[in-house]
Protein backbone atom coordinates (compact mmCIF):
# COMPACT_ATOMS: atom_id res chain seq x y z
CA UNK A 1 0.00 0.00 0.00
CA UNK A 2 1.38 3.28 -0.95
CA UNK A 3 2.18 6.09 1.86
CA UNK A 4 0.02 9.17 0.98
CA UNK A 5 1.79 12.34 1.39
CA UNK A 6 -0.02 14.41 4.27
CA UNK A 7 -0.65 18.21 3.89
CA UNK A 8 -2.06 19.96 6.77
CA UNK A 9 -2.76 23.81 6.50
CA UNK A 10 -4.80 26.76 8.22
CA UNK A 11 -6.25 29.84 6.88
CA UNK A 12 -7.77 31.75 9.58
CA UNK A 13 -10.22 29.41 10.96
CA UNK A 14 -9.94 26.76 8.03
CA UNK A 15 -8.56 23.59 8.00
CA UNK A 16 -7.30 21.75 4.95
CA UNK A 17 -6.12 18.52 5.09
CA UNK A 18 -4.82 16.96 1.66
CA UNK A 19 -3.71 13.01 1.31
CA UNK A 20 -1.78 12.91 -2.09
CA UNK A 21 -0.68 9.61 -3.35
CA UNK A 22 -0.04 7.95 -6.89
CA UNK A 23 -3.34 6.40 -6.76
CA UNK A 24 -5.27 9.15 -5.14
CA UNK A 25 -5.43 12.56 -3.92
CA UNK A 26 -7.99 13.46 -0.88
CA UNK A 27 -8.87 17.02 0.27
CA UNK A 28 -11.54 17.73 2.75
CA UNK A 29 -11.58 21.42 4.41
CA UNK A 30 -13.25 22.08 7.42
CA UNK A 31 -13.64 24.66 10.72
CA UNK A 32 -13.24 23.32 14.05
CA UNK A 33 -16.38 22.51 16.67
CA UNK A 34 -18.57 22.65 13.28
CA UNK A 35 -20.08 19.58 11.45
CA UNK A 36 -19.32 19.12 8.02
CA UNK A 37 -20.36 16.54 4.97
CA UNK A 38 -17.19 14.24 3.67
CA UNK A 39 -16.79 11.23 1.41
CA UNK A 40 -15.24 8.30 2.85
CA UNK A 41 -12.74 6.20 0.77
CA UNK A 42 -15.68 3.98 -0.15
CA UNK A 43 -17.78 6.67 -1.09
CA UNK A 44 -19.82 7.31 1.44
CA UNK A 45 -21.35 10.49 2.61
CA UNK A 46 -20.79 11.21 6.37
CA UNK A 47 -21.52 14.20 8.70
CA UNK A 48 -18.54 14.59 10.83
CA UNK A 49 -18.21 16.65 13.84
CA UNK A 50 -14.75 17.22 15.46
CA UNK A 51 -13.52 18.92 18.67
CA UNK A 52 -9.92 19.61 18.96
CA UNK A 53 -6.46 18.39 17.56
CA UNK A 54 -3.24 18.53 19.67
CA UNK A 55 0.37 18.84 17.31
CA UNK A 56 3.19 18.24 19.47
CA UNK A 57 7.03 17.59 17.07
CA UNK A 58 8.49 14.96 19.01
CA UNK A 59 12.62 14.74 20.19
CA UNK A 60 13.36 13.00 16.94
CA UNK A 61 11.40 15.82 14.48
CA UNK A 62 8.55 13.26 13.63
CA UNK A 63 4.83 15.10 14.05
CA UNK A 64 2.46 13.52 16.41
CA UNK A 65 -1.27 15.06 15.66
CA UNK A 66 -3.86 13.48 17.79
CA UNK A 67 -7.65 14.10 17.01
CA UNK A 68 -9.87 14.24 20.38
CA UNK A 69 -13.89 13.72 19.82
CA UNK A 70 -14.93 13.23 23.36
CA UNK A 71 -14.13 10.00 25.03
CA UNK A 72 -11.85 9.29 22.19
CA UNK A 73 -8.19 10.04 20.81
CA UNK A 74 -6.85 8.87 17.32
CA UNK A 75 -3.08 9.54 17.19
CA UNK A 76 -1.42 9.94 14.13
CA UNK A 77 2.35 10.00 12.98
CA UNK A 78 4.14 11.21 10.43
CA UNK A 79 7.63 11.76 9.73
CA UNK A 80 8.67 14.80 7.31
CA UNK A 81 9.31 13.60 3.97
CA UNK A 82 13.43 13.70 2.84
Amino acid sequence: MAKPNLIITRDKETISVEAKSTLKTDKIKFKLNEEFDEKTPDSRQVQVSNSFFLRNVTENGKLEVKCIMGEVVATRIYEKEA
